[in-house]
C-alpha cells in the first residue's frame, strides 16, 4: 500500500498493462530507465498527504506503440516531487490529458523534461496541468 525506498535499474512495459505504477499511499520510488511500449498511465498517485512523495524517472522513453500514452495522474491534493527525464518517440503522441494534478503548485515540484520532435515536451513553458 505505501511505496517506501522502490529503485528499478531497468522497466520495459508493454502488452494490456493501463497503470505501470499506481501509488496508493505516498512513498518514494526511482527508475533509472523505462521503456513503455503500450498506452499506458505511467504514474498514478492516490492518497500522498501523509508521506515523503518523490517521484524519479531518470530515462523514460515512449516507444512508437504508445500513442496516448498518459505520464501522471494525481487523485488527491498533497506535497509531491516528480522528476522525468527521456525520449518521446516520433509517433507516441501524448494524451491531450498527459498529467492531471490536484492541489497547491508551491507544495509541487515537478519537472519534466522529454524531448520529441526535436523539442522538450511539455513546451518550454511550465508544465501545462489539468486542475
Amino acid at each position: 500500500m505505501q511505496s517506501v525506498g522502490n529503485q528499478f535499474q531497468f522497466l520495459a512495459v508493454g502488452g494490456q498493462c493501463d497503470t505501470v505504477f499506481d501509488i496508493r499511499r505516498g512513498g518514494d520510488l526511482v527508475v533509472d530507465t523505462l521503456i513503455l511500449n503500450t498506452r499506458a498511465l505511467v504514474l498514478k498517485l492516490r492518497n500522498v498527504e501523509h508521506n515523503t512523495n518523490s517521484y524519479e524517472i531518470r530515462t523514460l522513453k515512449a516507444d512508437n506503440n504508445s500513442v496516448g500514452w498518459r505520464l501522471l495522474e494525481m487523485q488527491r491534493p498533497g506535497s509531491v516531487r516528480v522528476h522525468v527525464g527521456g525520449h518521446i518517440s516520433r509517433r507516441a503522441t501524448p494524451a491531450p490529458d498527459a498529467i492531471k494534478l490536484l492541489g497547491e503548485p508551491a507544495h509541487q515540484d515537478i519537472d519534466v523534461d522529454l524531448w520529441w520532435l526535436g523539442k522538450h515536451w511539455p513546451a518550454e513553458q511550465p508544465v501545462p496541468l489539468t486542475r
